[in-house]
This record gives C-alpha cells, structure tokens and sequence, in this order.
C-alpha cells in the first residue's frame, strides 16, 4: 500500500458519503466535507506528511479508492511560537496558493490532482494507482527500464519549472507509477520551510531517510530551488539505478556532514552502477557545489536521452558487426 517510509500500513477506511470533491462555484477543488474515518488510528501522524490509502464514497457513485495525504506541518505552523503571525500568513498561503495551481496543470508525468480540504485537518487527495510508488514497483518489476523511467520523471519536473514551479520533494516516494506503468510526480510545492521543521520536529521525524536528497545550501538555508530539485533528482537517479540511496552507509549526522562539506557519493558504494558510466558524470554535475553550476533539469533529460540512444546505437552497431562477420564467413566457404 502507498505509504511514507515512516507510516504504519493501515487498511482502507471508508469515507463519508457526505464528501464532495469539486467545489463548482471557485473551481478550486476544495473539498467540502471533513473526512470521517473508521478507524481513528489513521489520525495519529508522525511526520510532516503522511499518505494513506482510503475509500471514498462520492454522493450517489461507487466507491472509489484514492491516496489521502496530510499536511501535518500546516498545523505545526498555526502553533509555532517562534513565528510572526504575517509570517503563519505568508506560508499558510502559500500552500493553499499551490494547492489551487496544481488543479490547473496537466502532464502525462504529474500525477492527476482530484482535490484538497484547508478546514480542520489539511489534506491533498489524488488518483490511486496499484503499482505504488517507484520504489514498490521495482521490486515487482526488476527488469524494467530504469532510465526510461527517470527520464519521463525528469519530463515531469521540467514540465513543473516551466511552470514556476519547485517541486522541493524529489525522491521515489514522491513517484508514483501508473496503471500503464509510467510514472508520474506527486507532492510538488507542498515542501515545508526547513527552519520551521528544525524547530518543531526531531530528526527522526523530519526525515532521516532522504538526507541525501537534500543539497548543501538547502540545509544550511532552507531555501527550496529548481537547482535543489536538480540536486535531489541526481539522487533519485543513483538510488534507482544502484538500489541505493546517497550516503546510505552513513547516519543521519554523517550524511549531513559529509553533505555541508561539499562531499559527493562515491561510485565506491554503489558498485552496482559501474565508475565508468557517464550517468556518474551527469550525477557529479547535478551535485555542483555551487547551484549556479548545475545543469537545468531539461539538460539532464537531454543528455539521459542521448546516452539511451548511444547505448541503441552502440548494440545495433555491434549486432551489425557480427552479422557482417557471419556473411564474410559464409562468403569464404562457398
């Protein structure tokens, strides 16, 4: 079932037949109804957000299952002592505000948005495909093709930038993968201010497991940037391809360390993605210390493009070779 790393699996709960998804007057997509659950254990959240997989019942329809997700830290920000109330303002706004964009953006790669509730609890409400996040579908489907996979993710950032949009949560939970089997992006611009997290959550909580998603100027200013996504999509690009995310034999401090030292994984722990790959240089690019020097997430997808069509190239070629060697012995014989 889709879940972050951190929450427990729950069974689907059954929503209110209450629920309406389209609020028609605005066109914003607000749900009109609070969710009523079954099982109340689905309240109890311990991250900043947390996906579950749930029935809804619309008025008069079928039952339909979609993702539900909360935005805990919407709440923290409401009783954050330490900021101003412009300051709740501004960042309550801004959630709201890209919750509202995102009803109006259409991409193969983005995932399909049914609508949200901002009253008592605040929660995002999208399509539910089987297959899970990317890392789910992996497991089910080892032999697929990664990179033609992570290049349809990387068509659904640029997408995303093109629009002004950072999606500031690049990593395999925030991939979800369609019926059909292309994958799709999910959560963007939802990425809550770092500083406010550091004050309100343990790191447990704020993380551990996508340190190494994290660039170096974003944990040493909380600033999200389309090069910080470009940073984590680099990441994304190790773990999927290797089986393993950045830093994975670190702790959560080493990693930070090792990270606000400017110090890049190493082709040394991810011997299943060999040192004389070029994704290794592509990776390093995205990893540029100073974000000024990476590459845009279009170049990214340009370039793993041209190394798919290198790689056909290089196998045509080499089955051309034999067939050609295959003749000129038949030749000699005869």
């Amino acid at each position: 079932m889709p879940s972050s790393s951190s929450s427990r699996t729950l069974p689907p709960t059954a929503v209110s037949d209450t629920q309406t998804l389209i609020d028609q007057k605005d066109k914003a997509n607000e749900l009109q109804a609070v969710f009523k659950y079954a099982d109340k254990r689905i309240r109890i959240i311990r991250d900043l957000t947390e996906i579950h997989e749930v029935t809804w019942v619309p008025p008069g329809g079928e039952a339909l299952i979609v993702y539900v997700k909360y935005l805990r830290y919407a709440t923290i920000i409401e009783s954050d002592i330490h900021m101003t109330i412009s300051d709740k303002q501004r960042e309550l706004k801004r959630i709201l505000d890209q919750m509202k964009k995102w009803t109006s953006l259409s991409h193969p790669n983005v995932l399909p948005f049914l609508g949200y509730q901002w009253k008592d609890t605040p929660l995002l409400v999208f399509s539910w495909y089987k297959n899970g996040n990317i890392s789910q579908y992996l497991k089910v489907h080892p032999d697929v093709d990664r990179l033609k996979l992570l290049i349809q993710v990387a068509s659904g950032l640029a997408f995303l930038h093109s629009e002004s949009i950072v999606h500031g949560g690049i990593k395999p939970t925030n991939v979800i993968v369609a019926d059909d089997g292309h994958p799709m992006l999910m959560d963007f611009g939802m990425a809550p201010d770092l500083r406010m997290v550091e004050r309100n959550m343990t790191m447990a909580d704020s993380g551990r497991e996508n340190v190494g998603y994290m660039s170096p100027e974003l944990i040493e200013e909380g600033n999200y940037t389309k090069a910080s996504d470009v940073y984590a999509f680099a990441s994304l690009l190790l773990e999927i391809l290797s089986g393993q995310p950045p830093y994975y034999k670190l702790s959560y401090v080493q990693a930070m360390i090792q990270i606000t030292q400017r110090k890049k994984p190493s082709p040394d722990d991810h011997q299943d993605l060999s040192s004389s790959s070029p994704l290794w240089e592509l990776m390093q690019r995205c990893w540029s210390t100073l974000p000024d020097d990476r590459p845009t997430i279009e170049e990214v997808r340009s370039s793993l493009e041209r190394m798919v069509k290198g790689k056909r190239s290089g196998v045509l070629g080499y089955i051309g070779s034999i067939c050609g060697f295959a003749f000129r012995l038949v030749g000699l014989r005869w």
